[in-house]
């Protein structure tokens, strides 16, 4: 398996420069593969760095790169980061071990609540916003004003409930302990 691994990094054609001439020259492949799984990026993002430093005659060194990916992997696959990937809106990589992607997977979840609810806040205080501007243009206004005004009046009192009860509930998604 290790081999088809290698043999596909190899091989795979990356699309875009990752890394400049003096990156390429310096070589410190170690550092780079551990900034790669730090990023929870994939073993095969290495076909990317090939190709950047094909350009000035300079082939990566993959047990280098490797070993040190493996250990910004053990950086990368804890359950605060998967935490704060969903609470970004983000969704963690899937190049954690196996016996971690439970814990993991929850964390990420937990956090991914977090951001839909203060995503679902931040659309109703629109709204509110939206609602009070109408209020404002319809004020003096007699036709049909005052029962569009009580409507207005009733969609801010429902919005700003439900942010109450959103906020309530985003608490409990607050940290990943």
């Amino acid at each position: 398996m290790r081999i088809l691994i290698h043999i596909a990094l190899l091989t795979a054609l990356g699309s875009c420069a990752t890394l400049n001439e003096a990156e390429c020259q310096t070589g410190d492949w170690h550092t780079i593969g551990y900034e790669d799984g730090a990023q929870g990026r994939l073993p095969e993002y290495l076909s990317n760095h090939r190709e950047a430093c094909a350009e000035f005659g300079i082939a990566p060194n993959l047990e280098l790169y490797l070993s040190g990916r493996e250990l910004g992997l053990l950086e990368y696959c804890t359950p605060q980061r998967a935490y704060t990937l969903g609470r970004n809106g983000r969704t963690l990589a899937n190049v954690c071990p196996a016996a971690q992607r439970a814990t993991l997977s929850a964390a990420n979840a937990h956090g991914q609540e977090y951001h839909r609810l203060t995503r679902e806040i931040s659309r109703l205080e629109q709204d509110i916003d939206d609602y009070q501007d109408e209020l404002s243009d319809i004020r003096g206004k007699t036709n049909g004003a005052s029962v569009l005004s009580r409507s207005l009046r009733s969609s801010i009192s429902s919005a700003r409930f439900e942010i109450l009860q959103l906020r309530a509930r985003r608490a409990q998604y607050e940290d990943w302990t």
